[in-house]
């Protein structure tokens, strides 16, 4: 970023456009072109947020959620994100997903949370897919659904994911949701294990026990 951009980008903010404000806090948060201030950002991002800019919303939720730059505050962390996610922001579909799983910010509410993760996975956000399919493993006996989980587990491995990979090959070597098959299973083991997975790697191990 040369010193007229920022200039140009400082002025606009200045003079109140969100997308400028915006930039101006990817610009504080990241040391692009200035020194690294986290404090700045959250000013710039906050400005942006309250002009209902959807990324700067989640930004600023996020610097919440991490406490870099502000006090941390999951509840306030998700109130960002929920604005972000009434915009449609990726991303923050995802963050309220986490934060209702681990009952940051919220009152912890699984179905609130496979909720959230099924508006990201079915917008290609793989570690939703994964943790969507954790979270149908996951559920009270009469209410688990090894045909959803063995879907989303199969749309994160095919886009590498290494855990998605280890839980698929899981799922075939058990037989849960899908036809037991051996050799299925050892080629996500493999995939998984390439990536340095090292629940795979025993995995592939115990396969030949």
């Amino acid at each position: 970023m040369t010193p007229a951009q920022i200039k140009a980008w400082s002025n606009a903010a200045v003079k109140g456009d969100a997308e400028a404000q915006f930039y101006l806090g990817n610009m504080y948060a990241d040391g692009d072109g200035m020194r690294k201030n986290p404090r700045e950002a959250v000013k710039w991002y906050r400005k942006a947020a309250k002009q209902n800019y959807a990324d700067a919303q989640y930004n600023l939720g996020k610097m919440y959620d991490t406490g870099i730059g502000v006090t941390k505050n999951s509840a306030e962390a998700v109130k960002w994100y929920r604005k972000a996610a009434a915009q449609g922001h990726l991303s923050a579909h995802y963050n309220l997903g986490v934060s209702y799983a681990e009952g940051e910010g919220v009152q912890q509410n699984t179905d609130q949370a496979i909720k959230w993760y099924r508006k990201a996975a079915t917008r290609g956000h793989v570690n939703a897919q994964y943790n969507l399919a954790i979270a149908y493993t996951e559920r009270p006996e009469k209410e688990k659904n090894s045909i959803q989980a063995i879907h989303w587990f199969r749309n994160a491995a095919k886009k590498g994911h290494a855990k998605a990979q280890n839980w698929l090959g899981n799922m075939y070597a058990s037989g849960k949701g899908v036809a037991r098959n051996i050799a299925h299973a050892r080629k996500w083991y493999q995939r998984a294990a390439r990536q340095g997975d090292s629940d795979a790697e025993f995995n592939l191990k115990k396969l030949h026990w």
